[in-house]
C-alpha cells in the first residue's frame, strides 16, 4: 500500500471516529429532547369534572339530658377546667351526700352537698343555753 492510501485511510477513520463518538451522541440526546417536548406539547387535555357528592348513611337520635357519666378510654393527661376544695366549717358524721359528689360530677349552685349529723351541735347549744341561764340567775 502506498503512503497516500494509508494517509487517506487514516483521515477517513479519524472522521468516522469523530462522527461516531462526538456528533452522534449529541444528535441522539437532541432527538430525544425534541421528541419528549413534542409528546408533552401534543398531550391530550383532560377535562376536570367535579366529584359527585357522596351521601353517607347515618343514624340519628334525639339528644336528651342524662345523668350517666361519660367514660373515655385514652392515654394522656387530663386537666380539670376548675378545681375546688371543699372544707367544712364544722366537724361531724356525714349522714347524706349529693349523688353527683364524685370526680367530674356537676352540682348546681345552692344545692345541698352533704348533711352533717346535728346531734353534737344541738347538745352543745343546750349546754350553752343552760350555762347562760345559770349566769343570768347569778346576776
Amino acid at each position: 500500500m502506498s503512503t497516500t492510501g494509508q494517509l487517506r485511510r487514516g483521515i477517513l477513520a479519524r472522521a468516522f471516529s469523530v462522527v461516531l463518538y462526538g456528533i452522534l451522541p449529541i444528535l441522539v440526546v437532541a432527538g430525544g429532547t425534541l421528541g419528549a417536548y413534542e409528546l408533552i406539547r401534543t398531550a391530550p387535555q383532560v377535562q376536570q369534572r367535579p366529584a359527585p357528592p357522596v351521601a353517607t348513611p347515618v343514624q340519628t337520635r334525639l339528644v336528651a339530658p342524662s345523668t350517666s357519666r361519660a367514660v373515655v378510654e385514652a392515654l394522656g393527661t387530663a386537666i380539670a377546667a376548675q378545681r375546688i376544695v371543699l372544707q367544712p366549717q364544722v366537724s361531724g358524721v356525714v349522714l347524706d351526700r349529693h349523688p353527683a359528689l364524685v370526680p367530674g360530677g356537676r352540682i348546681q349552685a345552692g344545692e345541698r352537698i352533704v348533711v352533717i349529723d346535728p346531734a353534737d351541735y344541738e347538745i352543745a347549744v343546750r349546754q350553752a343555753e343552760a350555762a347562760l341561764g345559770d349566769e343570768d340567775r347569778s346576776i
